[in-house]
Formats: structure tokens, C-alpha cells, sequence
């Protein structure tokens, strides 16, 4: 499967199309669909030549992001949304690795600065500072201080924990 990128401002059709070109890695199998994707400037069209079964019974792409998600259910990690990016919006993996290490690149530094991140809909990150505490070695039951430090913490939206427990709710 290959991809073809033309950016207007980056060189002729022609370069630009031989330097984007990129097979990509995902199989039959993980129910990947083979497309030739054109982006001219701001608009682009994405057009299948060849699904695999799996894709065919996928249909929607919300619903092949859900497929990406169910293949293992435990754990989203950065490699499955860099899939993500790349099946949904047609992204080369270059391309979507870069942006999933920007936006956690970005959460890092407001927080390095002290910043308390927000994200509409999802929750909100924050830095709490943890005073020094008693503690015990479970091994030896030896009372111990544990260090003051700094932690970060997530708060969920409203919104989050209602879809979190309506998924709960399906599941079961």
C-alpha cells in the first residue's frame, strides 16, 4: 500500500510525490485497507483500491478505530495511536508519531512549568506537591520517612466518567 502526498509549497508534484511515497507496515490481517491517499494543500481525498475482509466488515472509520482499540483491550499506548492517526486521517506514520510526541511534548512542558493542562471533555493534569510522610518497610517493618515530593495528578471531566460508565454499563 502506498501513500502520496503533494504539498504546494514544498517542491514539484513530482518530488514531492517520489518523497512521500511509503509502504506501510500494517497487514491483511490487523484489518488495514490498502488506499492511495492524494493531499493537495488543505483538501484531500482518500480513495480505497483494496480491502481486506476485515476492513469490509469494519465500514465506518470510527468503527476501524474501534477495531485498532479491541485488538488489545487492556492498553492504548503511543504506537496504537500513531495507528490510529494513521488509519483515521491518512497521515504517513512519520507524520503522526511526530504529532503524538508533540502533544505529549507539550503537556510535559506546561507541567514542567507549573501549568495546569485542561483538555475540554477529558480531564485536567496537575502538579501536587506531597509533604514528607511516615512510612514502613513492608520487608522489615522498620518505620521509615518517606521524602517529600512532587506527583502528577489526572482529574476526569463530568463528561469522561459518564462515558466511562456507560461503556461499563455496555460491557456487561
Amino acid at each position: 500500500m502506498s501513500s502520496r502526498v503533494f504539498y504546494p509549497s514544498r517542491g514539484t508534484e513530482s518530488q514531492n510525490l517520489s518523497a512521500n511515497r511509503s509502504e506501510r507496515a500494517l497487514g491483511k490481517e490487523d484489518g488495514a485497507q490498502e488506499a492511495e491517499h492524494i493531499a493537495i494543500g488543505e483538501h484531500s481525498e482518500r480513495r480505497p483500491t483494496q480491502h481486506s475482509a476485515r476492513a469490509a466488515d469494519l465500514g465506518t472509520g470510527a468503527q476501524s478505530a474501534a477495531a485498532i482499540l479491541r485488538a488489545d483491550r487492556s492498553t492504548l499506548t503511543k504506537a496504537g495511536l500513531v495507528a490510529l492517526l494513521f488509519n483515521e486521517l491518512g497521515l504517513n506514520k512519520r507524520e503522526a508519531k511526530e504529532m503524538v510526541e508533540a502533544f505529549f511534548e507539550l503537556i510535559l512542558d506546561a507541567l514542567e512549568k507549573r501549568q495546569q493542562v485542561k483538555l475540554s471533555s477529558f480531564g485536567s493534569f496537575q502538579l501536587r506537591d506531597k509533604g514528607q510522610r511516615p512510612g514502613r518497610n513492608l520487608k522489615t517493618g522498620e518505620a521509615i520517612l518517606i521524602a517529600a515530593r512532587r506527583v502528577v495528578t489526572f482529574h476526569a471531566s463530568q463528561k469522561l466518567k459518564i462515558r466511562v460508565e456507560m461503556g461499563r454499563r455496555a460491557s456487561t
